[in-house]
């Protein structure tokens, strides 16, 4: 009986070892399996569609910032510039190297330039759906809150870059993008697109008078038909992406855009006239998709802030630092340039833009007033 004893009571104590060893043994597997598993899923999912990504930043966000250990966020930027132009550089040059590194590789980019997802009208929507995360956008995007978008697009606005650096910066600026959200898009900053300039083939421009019977390539917004329209010209709306052809085969005459596009987009070669009436201080806008923004852990927020609002800074240094160089190559690729000589003719054609505007967008003339005190 002892024996017998003695056999049992060594075969429950094995029993017990195992059984010990055997849960250490999961319970070491499972932690690993987890983690690994966990910067494997989101990584992958983030890379699909980076809506997979923003649900689970969301899922895991209520644990704060911890709770971006070891997790992924793929972020698809849209954009529609050439890569040489500073509205591309923005972010292959700043944003995303800066985001990659500090972050520690825990957001991952991808940047489709040159129109690659689409024309500026198809990104946008892609931002809506989270197909894309973050794009740069125009006064096309207006659509999302007209009032608001359109209204820094009026004609001769801005008397000089530290003005519109008051109003984009300042409380003017927050409530020009406050009901964005509501649309599914946040602000996150507006870079500078230059003074707009006109080009055209037919002659130079010294007076509003010689806007008069130019068909004139511009962009969807009611504004700049609307500005157009108002100096005597015909208006075709297209995406810069189709302005070149229109340019080149004859169906338009002129465009505007600031030194910066013209010369990155090849306009110099289908356009002999650049006259410097700088109707329009441009300005392009960040945007974010909202939930996925939102779902994005505190800590790996805080970096990403940081890392936009030194890119835009980055984006307007540079952007204000090559406007004379960007001139130059213009006038070096055989362009004839000139200063209007009755830049007023052009003030007094144009208000008749501020009236209609006012009337189609009420509570708009006392952001307008506001804009102008800060001149």
């Amino acid at each position: 009986m002892k024996k017998t004893w003695k056999k049992c009571l060594a075969l429950l104590l094995v029993a017990s070892l195992l059984a010990v060893a055997l849960a250490g043994c999961g319970s070491g597997s499972t932690t690993s399996g987890g983690s690994s598993s966990g910067g494997s899923s989101s990584s992958g999912g983030s890379s699909s569609s980076g809506g997979n990504s923003s649900s689970g930043g969301n899922s895991s966000s209520g644990g704060g910032s911890n709770a971006s250990s070891g997790k992924t966020y793929t972020v698809k930027i849209g954009g529609q510039w050439a890569d040489s132009s500073v509205h591309s550089r923005i972010w292959t040059e700043k944003f995303i190297p800066d985001l990659e590194s500090k972050s520690n590789g825990q957001f991952v980019v991808e940047f489709y330039g040159n129109n690659q997802t689409g024309n500026e009208m198809d990104q946008l929507t892609q931002l809506q759906m989270n197909e894309l995360q973050l794009g740069t956008f125009s006064d096309q995007s207006a659509s999302l809150d007209p009032d608001m978008l359109l209204l820094p697009y009026l004609p001769f606005l801005f008397e000089s870059e530290e003005q519109w650096d008051k109003v984009m910066d300042g409380e003017i600026g927050q409530k020009l993008f406050a009901n964005l959200p509501d649309v599914g898009v946040r602000c996150l900053g507006v870079t500078e697109n230059g003074y707009r300039q006109t080009t055209n083939n037919v002659r130079p421009i010294q007076t509003a008078d010689d806007m008069k019977g130019l068909k004139m390539r511009v962009t969807s917004s009611d504004m700049y038909i609307a500005l157009f329209t108002a100096l005597g010209c015909s208006c075709q709306a297209m995406t810069l992406g189709e302005a070149y052809s229109a340019l080149e085969t004859g169906a338009c005459d002129g465009q505007d855009n600031a030194y910066n596009t013209i010369l990155s987009a090849n306009l110099f070669e289908v356009q002999k006239y650049l006259s410097n009436t700088n109707h329009i201080l441009g300005s392009l806008y960040i945007f974010a998709n909202e939930s996925w923004y939102q779902s994005l852990p505190d800590d790996l927020k805080a970096v990403f802030d940081e890392c936009m609002a030194d890119a835009i800074a980055w984006q307007r240094q540079e952007y204000r630092n090559a406007a004379a160089s960007d001139l130059q190559g213009l006038i070096d690729h055989g362009m004839i340039v000139n200063d209007v000589t009755d830049p007023q003719s052009f003030v007094d054609a144009t208000a008749g833009v501020y009236t209609d505007f006012y009337a189609k967008h009420p509570g708009t003339e006392e952001i307008v007033e506001a804009i102008r005190a800060l001149a």
